[in-house]
């Protein structure tokens, strides 16, 4: 069950984090009201994100749970911006997207 939470704020941390950030550039694109609004949806849906992880160092360590979390919404939010915004990633950024996920699974290997 422990695992089950971490893995559940840790993936809402992922998800707010990548979600405010593509909002946030929403509304840098944008100018007036719908800027605004993407402004604030961004930061009502980045709100989610420190609160899961408060919850989510109740049930692991902090270098584990930051590590998934951080990690994880680095890779995702460039990921997100690739796909939506056609943003071109080079091989050298597609290399440490990759490195990022390899650390985070290696950071939750428990010493036997």
């Amino acid at each position: 069950m422990k695992t089950v939470l971490v893995l559940l704020c840790g993936s809402v941390f992922m998800i707010a984090s990548a979600a405010a950030a593509v909002q946030l550039k929403l509304a840098a694109d944008n100018a007036g009201r719908t800027a605004l609004w993407y402004f604030i949806m961004g930061n009502v849906i980045g709100f989610f994100g420190p609160l899961s992880l408060t919850f989510g160092l109740k049930y692991a360590n902090p270098n584990i749970m930051y590590a998934l979390c951080y990690g994880g919404a680095l890779a995702l939010t460039q990921i997100a911006l690739w796909r939506m915004f056609k943003q071109p990633l080079s091989v050298w950024q597609w290399s440490g997207i990759i490195t990022i996920g390899i650390g985070v699974i290696l950071l939750q290997i428990r010493k036997g």
